[in-house]
């Protein structure tokens, strides 16, 4: 007598264990097999390349639509058109902080754990007040005419001196010009560090920072201040404030520097405002091309664009509105009873 084959119990654990470590192996993801009856036939494989309409997978990876794009670079997609954002930038850093904090606490180091702890503190509190919900630039105390307070130096000191260095060790490995002119006595650029940094012509100053401070050798008389978070966007009525400021000071032959950290996004929202405005442009996408053109590394994201689309229907030509109104008024009414 044949002797029947007892099954091994081990088995049934060890081949589905075993199954899906292979799958891992592979980089694939493990699915069970279907449960196949007696006297049913398993189903066969369907053709290399086909989608299967019940997995809605294709059996072979290598045949995977290009019309579906995979998930990982939907995110790079998004992050590349938004921007990372500052508030996303110097939540990590808290984040990277604290786990050294943690570190060194852990080491028996308590008092070189203090200062990572509250430099973290002081970047978690940059990170809420530049999110664009709440997007509160004033947090710093930087002032019209471009200077910070003592309280803001002592306070903030982690993330002032932080931003200085970063700018200027930015400035020495980027191969790019500081500033760049767009149209006759129109230049946009980055944060001028020494007034040898400056356009020729002691140029009217248009300032989009809310971290960096006015150089002392510029006057307060040329000087504007449109605080603005890094990677946000001005609102319409200091869009307008601005473009009304630099026409007048076109208007006096004297040239105008737009200027933020960089010169590749806030400046630029405001100079494509100003070259509308100055009628070198028809509308604030054509300017924006226009100073591409001229500036190719200028990066506006979907901010800067929705800021310059509300600026733009707001908009009064001269010959609609007389000469006397304020169009600034005007559009921060609007803009305010939009809000509430």
């Amino acid at each position: 007598k044949k002797k029947r084959k007892i099954p091994n119990p081990d088995r049934r654990v060890t081949a589905p264990l075993l199954s899906i470590f292979l799958a891992v192996g592979r980089g694939q993801k493990h699915r069970a097999p279907s449960p196949v009856g007696r006297g049913q036939k398993r189903r066969a494989p369907s053709p290399v390349g086909h989608r299967d309409p019940y997995t809605r997978r294709c059996w072979d990876r290598r045949e995977t639509p290009r019309s579906v794009p995979h998930r990982f670079s939907l995110g790079v997609e998004g992050l590349r058109k938004m921007g990372w954002g500052i508030s996303r930038l110097i939540g990590l850093k808290a984040a990277v902080l604290l786990a050294a904090a943690y570190f060194v606490h852990g080491l028996g180091m308590k008092v070189l754990s203090l200062p990572l702890i509250y430099t973290c503190l002081i970047a978690v509190l940059i990170s809420i007040a530049s999110h664009p919900s709440v997007d509160l630039p004033l947090l710093l105390g930087k002032a019209s005419n471009g200077s910070f307070p003592l309280w803001s130096w002592v306070m903030f000191s982690p993330f002032l001196f932080f931003i200085h260095l970063f700018v200027l060790l930015r400035r020495f490995v980027k191969n790019e010009p500081l500033y760049t002119e767009i149209a006759d006595g129109v230049y946009v650029g980055g944060w001028p560090s020494s007034v040898e940094r400056l356009p020729p012509g002691e140029p009217a100053v248009i300032d989009c920072t809310c971290e960096l401070p006015r150089s002392s050798t510029i006057s307060e008389n040329s000087y504007l201040c449109v605080a603005t978070w890094d990677t946000r966007a001005p609102q319409p009525p200091q869009i307008e404030s601005a473009v009304r400021w630099a026409v007048r000071k076109r208007s006096q032959n004297k040239p105008v520097y737009v200027h933020c950290a960089y010169g590749h996004g806030r400046s630029v929202c405001v100079m494509c405002a100003l070259l509308v405005a100055l009628g070198l442009a028809d509308d604030w996408k054509a300017a924006e091309q226009m100073i591409r053109e001229k500036r190719p590394s200028i990066s506006m994201n979907t901010l800067h664009r929705k800021s310059l689309e509300e600026w733009s229907k707001h908009l009064l030509s001269p010959s609609k509105g007389s000469g006397e109104s304020d169009v600034s008024s005007v559009i921060l009414s609007d803009y305010t009873r939009k809000k509430h």
